[in-house]
Order: structure tokens, then C-alpha cells, then sequence
């Protein structure tokens, strides 16, 4: 009667008899089967999807000194693209109740929301005129 060990040579023909497929991962196999090639970078799952565009910008009310710390607001562009939109959300964040326009921390109008940049500071306007102190 012969006892093989594990690390014996003659116990590695053995298992290679009777698993033709141990060098082979099933995946690549069947990958070769169905004729799939290797995906590029732009076609895996993890990376077909870029983040959501947001921007991180502070906001102050009307009126509010220029002493006094603006509030982060983070605008999920993706959630809210226009300008409208964005005002209409930006509003409470600020303590208004609507807010009819938004001006940058120089005095200049924003028309487009393309004008917004990260971390810039913008005044929410309610239904009032411009007060920077």
C-alpha cells in the first residue's frame, strides 16, 4: 500500500487527473465561451457612473454684515439646475421666505447659474433692494 503527502509530486498529477480546469478560473472561462473581451475603464460598472455635480458655495442674507460667518450651502445641481429652482431652495436655508435674486459678494448680479462657483459668497435677496455693510 503507498501513502502519498500533499506535497509530493506525484499527489499533484493526481488532482490535475481528476480537475482538468485548476489552472482556469470559471469566470474566464465562460467569459472566452460567450466571446466577451476585456471592458474599458469607461464601460465597468464602478466607474460608468461619475459623482453628481454638486458645488459647495456661502450664502448670507440680505443685509447681513460683512462681519458675520456666511453659511455653507451645498447645491445639488442634479436636483435643482435652474437658477428658479435653486433660489427656491436657497431661500429658507437663509431665513427668507422666497428669494428674488442673488448677488455675488462684490455687488454684481448673478443672471446664469454657469456664474455660481465653489466656495464663492453670494447674498440671497428677498423682494428688497441691495444692502451690503
Amino acid at each position: 500500500m503507498y501513502k502519498h503527502s500533499v506535497g509530493s509530486p506525484r499527489h499533484k498529477a493526481a488532482s490535475s487527473l481528476y480537475d482538468p480546469y485548476n489552472e482556469y478560473s470559471f469566470v474566464a472561462l465562460n467569459k472566452r465561451r460567450r466571446g466577451e473581451t476585456e471592458r474599458r475603464n469607461s464601460e465597468k460598472l464602478e466607474n460608468r457612473y461619475s459623482a453628481p455635480p454638486v458645488k459647495k458655495i456661502y450664502v448670507k442674507a440680505n443685509g447681513d454684515p460683512r462681519s458675520k460667518r456666511p453659511k455653507l450651502f451645498i447645491w445639488r445641481q442634479w436636483q435643482t439646475p435652474t437658477l428658479a429652482g435653486f433660489r427656491a431652495e436657497v431661500a429658507p436655508y437663509v431665513g427668507l421666505d422666497s428669494a428674488s435674486a442673488i448677488y455675488d459678494i462684490n455687488g454684481r448680479r448673478i443672471l446664469s447659474e454657469d456664474e455660481i462657483k465653489d466656495f464663492g459668497t453670494y447674498y440671497i435677496l428677498g423682494d428688497e433692494e441691495l444692502l451690503m455693510f
